[in-house]
């Protein structure tokens, strides 16, 4: 058994003020070091064109492992990110740039997906293959929804390629 005590940084404290996050209190300080939240995460946000984070945004950022090089590729990737909250959650759900990338770059009407149809695809394992191999077979677009349902019910490549063999061709 033993004690401890924490000081928060005032310094920290400080810039978060002055960017118009607000000032923590010895909680909201304590939770922001556990979650190892920095200054140079703070100032990627705000490179990143994203409105100010609240405390609470940037403790969730720290327990997530939301990290400065994180955000900095996901506004690189061309993802509409709208808030804090939508890099949490991309981060819980294992978005990162490359699926991004990879999934705009499978049909030009996935290039500009929201933050919830991103969020939805990778929950649900949209692969980029299967909307390459449907838009092969139909020579048309998938949807957002379409996509989701194919991938949902295990819709694969090689079987979208099967039915194409068997001479379905209007899926």
């Amino acid at each position: 058994n033993g004690t401890c005590s924490f000081t928060a940084d005032a310094g920290f404290a400080a810039l978060l003020a002055a960017r118009g996050i607000g000032r923590p209190n010895e909680r909201e300080s304590f939770h922001l070091a556990m979650g190892r939240v920095s200054r140079e995460l703070v100032d990627a946000v705000a490179g990143s064109g994203l409105p100010a984070p609240t405390i609470d945004d940037l403790v969730a950022m720290g327990i997530h492992g939301v990290t400065p090089d994180y955000v900095r590729s996901i506004a690189a990737s061309g993802l509409r990110v709208r808030d804090a909250e939508d890099l949490v959650a991309f981060r819980i759900h294992g978005v990162d740039a490359g699926y991004v990338r990879a999934i705009a770059a499978a049909a030009p009407q996935f290039a500009n997906l929201s933050a919830e149809e991103v969020v939805s695809f990778k929950i649900h394992n949209v692969s980029p293959d299967v909307v390459r191999a449907y838009a092969r077979l139909s020579g048309g677009p998938v949807g957002t929804d379409d996509a989701v349902a194919m991938a949902i019910h295990g819709v694969t490549p090689a079987l979208i390629d099967e039915l194409g063999r068997l001479g379905y061709a209007d899926v």
